[in-house]
């Protein structure tokens, strides 16, 4: 699901931290939180000892890049939305 996302998500993790594990993306409950949704930030904020947010900022400044992304925000404590 979401295959461009998961691919851009990707890459960005691993030229920025090392992590090489797919991205996933599962459609949100509430319309509110976008049309995509990933906890990438938290599980590898975690791993690496970092603060989420500042993993999830670096994936919404590389994924509102992408042409079919209307925008892309951090909710919480590091959950990142995409529409």
């Amino acid at each position: 699901m979401f295959p461009t996302l998961s691919s851009a998500a990707t890459v960005t993790l691993k030229r920025e931290f090392g992590h090489e594990e797919l991205v996933q993306w599962k459609i949100p409950t509430d319309v509110n939180h976008g049309d995509a949704t990933t906890t990438i930030s938290l599980s590898l904020g975690k791993k690496l000892g970092r603060p989420p947010r500042d993993i999830a900022d670096v994936l919404v400044k590389d994924l509102s890049q992408l042409a079919e992304v209307e925008k892309v925000e951090i909710a919480g404590a590091g959950y990142v939305n995409v529409w």
